[in-house]
């Protein structure tokens, strides 16, 4: 327990904290098995000081509670390490032990071992953080873990087809890359196919920010581009009471292919009013007359012999159509001012 988090998380027993005490006061809870007579030492205050400790393990990414002890301030904070760490970690005897100081409960520092405990300018309730290395990665597993917590942001995702309903929530960090949110999205997705065994390729999904007013997804989807992070995706900034949302889209396409191909839809009026394909052509030279030999197969015209034109379409106005005088070659530029055609 720390000293900045209340037992119970409320403003009310807060206030009257403050207004039994008018002070800061530090609160210690030890927790005893039936029968047990064991309770804190007393101590004195000027030259005791009472420290707990918790331990990482890199592997599981899990933080524990070891115990604690009573030290005097003018022990060399080496030395106080190794006791405790006789103590309390005597079953990982002869492995790498790193040590931190739980300043905050999301920032650690490491304290300088050869300061006695006061020169470190440590003091009763203060948190020692011992972590045990199983490999050489796991160096910097612990800092990572904290920096995980003090970045850490909690979205509800919804499917892009049911805009209205949180499929699930995600604990992720605020810096996260756009390909590390859609690798959190595929993951998550795989678990719940369960039995199905469907494996979902995070590469195959897209994102879509929530519209600044409005429960409702945005017109276009998010952007994906190296300098996109987790924040850039989120309406609500990442330290709001309330979870953002954001919705995924499964496509049929990988969404790398967007890096050297534009996405083309278009509407089919003839086949129903909402009858629409969506099509990747390339960035360099495309065909027209494939682009519509695929457009006929998927949405086939009223007789086969059907001439097709596409038709870029503004407030109910043809402004730029492709495919009258004959199929020729069409660069991307050309099929690029289609965004939606018809």
């Amino acid at each position: 327990v720390r000293p900045e988090q209340p037992l119970v998380g409320n403003s009310k027993s807060a206030a009257i904290a403050n207004h039994s005490f008018g002070y800061d006061v530090k609160m210690y809870l030890q927790q005893l098995r039936p029968g047990e007579a064991e309770r804190l030492e007393t101590w004195d205050t000027h030259e005791d000081c009472l420290l707990f400790f918790k331990l990482f393990l890199p592997p599981s990414r899990t933080l524990s509670y070891l115990g604690h002890g009573m030290y005097r301030k003018g022990e060399v904070l080496e030395k106080v390490v190794e006791e405790a760490r006789a103590m309390l970690l005597s079953e990982h005897e002869g492995a790498i032990v790193d040590v931190f100081e739980e300043v905050k409960p999301d920032r650690i520092e490491a304290p300088a071992l050869e300061n006695s405990l006061k020169a470190a300018e440590l003091q009763s309730g203060d948190i020692l953080v011992f972590q045990v290395r199983n490999g050489e990665n796991d160096a910097t597993a612990c800092r990572s873990y904290y920096d995980f917590l003090r970045h850490k942001v909690t979205v509800r995702f919804r499917d892009l087809t049911a805009p209205t309903t949180d499929a699930f929530c995600l604990d992720l960090h605020s810096q996260s890359s756009y390909d590390q949110v859609l690798a959190a999205v595929a993951s998550e997705l795989t678990v719940r196919e369960g039995e199905n065994g469907r494996t979902v390729n995070p590469f195959k999904l897209q994102l879509w920010k929530q519209q600044l007013h409005g429960d409702s997804p945005d017109h276009r989807p998010a952007q994906r581009n190296p300098s996109v992070v987790l924040d850039d995706l989120l309406v609500l900034p990442s330290n709001a009471e309330e979870a953002s949302v954001i919705y995924y889209e499964e496509l049929s396409f990988n969404i790398k292919d967007l890096e050297t191909h534009q996405l083309l839809t278009i509407r089919c009026p003839y086949a129903g009013k909402d009858k629409t394909v969506s099509l990747l052509v390339s960035c360099s030279t495309v065909s027209l007359a494939d682009t519509l030999a695929h457009v006929r197969r998927l949405c086939p015209p009223p007789t086969p012999e059907a001439p097709l034109f596409l038709c870029n379409v503004r407030n109910s106005r043809i402004v730029h159509v492709l495919g009258r005088g004959g199929a020729r070659e069409h660069t991307s530029e050309e099929l690029g001012k289609l965004s939606e055609a018809q």
